[in-house]
């Protein structure tokens, strides 16, 4: 059973020929995509305070928001201290 060569490069002919003649519509993507998600990028806000996706019933977050109290900010930093021989 022979393998038609044409038939099989086919669909990269079809989006070759698609390309080139729509060229400036592919040439004008190309160009107005990066600039639109590089504006959009500008504006995405990174939250890591958790207490604002959960209830403010759970016990979690009333322990969280007990603690930012007692420190003067929401901001938690842990660290263990050790002390022995070589540290």
């Amino acid at each position: 059973m022979k393998i038609d060569r044409k038939r099989k490069m086919r669909p990269k002919k079809n989006f070759s020929d698609f390309v080139i003649r729509n060229r400036i519509i592919v040439i004008s993507l190309l160009i107005i995509a990066p600039l639109f998600f590089g504006y959009e990028i500008t504006r995405v806000k990174v939250s890591a305070d958790f207490s604002k996706y959960l209830r403010l019933d759970d016990p979690l977050v009333k322990e969280y928001n007990r603690i930012s109290e007692i420190f003067a900010g929401k901001s938690l930093v842990q660290g263990d201290v050790c002390r022995g021989p070589g540290l």
